[in-house]
C-alpha cells in the first residue's frame, strides 16, 4: 500500500492543479518517494515547506467531513486516510460516550444505562447500584458479577421477583 503524504504550498489560496497534481487550500497529497513528489519538492514555493500526515486533512479550514476529502483528492487518498484515522475515531467515539454517561448520571443521579435507541434511561438510578443502574435495568449492571450476584436466564415473570432478591442482596452488602 502506497504511502501518501501532505504537501504544503507557500500560497495559501493555491487551489489548482500543478505537475498534475490537485491543490486545494495551499496543500495537496501525494505518494511518498515517487518520482511526482521528488518534482514537487523541487518547485521553489513548495522547497522548505512542512509534510504532514494524511490525518492532518482533518485540521485543515476547507475539509468539513470526511467525504471533502474524496472529492478534492480521489477515492484512493480517501481510503488511506480513512485507514489511518479509524482508530482515532473509535477512541474519540468511545470517550465522547464514556463523558455523555458520566454528565448523565453524576449531575442528575439518573440510570447509566442507555437504551436500544442510543438514548440515555431517564429512571432515578438505586443507591446501592455498583454501576449507578435503575430498578428496571439492575440486572444488566456488567458489575454483579464481581459482587457475587450471578443473573440467570429468566422469564418475564421472574424477573420482578429477582430483581427484588438482587436489590436485597445489594443493601446487604452496602452495610
Amino acid at each position: 500500500m502506497s504511502e501518501y503524504v501532505v504537501l504544503k504550498h507557500k500560497l495559501n489560496d493555491m487551489n489548482g492543479s500543478l505537475l498534475g497534481v490537485q491543490f486545494r487550500g495551499g496543500y495537496a497529497v501525494v505518494i511518498r518517494g515517487s518520482k511526482l513528489y521528488t518534482q514537487l519538492k523541487q518547485l521553489p514555493l513548495i522547497r522548505g515547506q512542512p509534510e504532514f500526515e494524511l490525518p492532518h486533512l482533518r485540521n485543515v479550514k476547507f475539509i468539513t467531513r470526511s467525504l471533502d476529502i474524496n472529492s478534492i483528492f480521489g477515492p484512493q487518498v480517501y481510503n488511506a486516510y480513512m485507514a489511518q484515522i479509524q482508530p482515532t475515531l473509535e477512541k474519540e467515539q468511545i470517550q465522547k460516550e464514556e463523558k455523555k454517561v458520566e454528565i448523565h448520571t453524576e449531575a442528575n443521579g439518573l440510570c447509566s444505562s442507555g437504551t436500544v435507541l442510543g438514548e440515555m434511561c431517564r429512571f432515578p438510578a438505586l443507591p446501592n447500584s455498583p454501576s449507578g443502574y435503575c430498578r428496571k435495568h439492575i440486572l444488566t449492571d456488567p458489575k454483579l458479577e464481581s459482587l457475587g450476584i450471578h443473573v440467570p436466564r429468566l422469564t418475564k415473570q421472574e424477573r420482578d421477583g429477582f430483581k427484588d432478591k438482587v436489590i436485597a442482596q445489594l443493601d446487604k452488602l452496602a452495610k
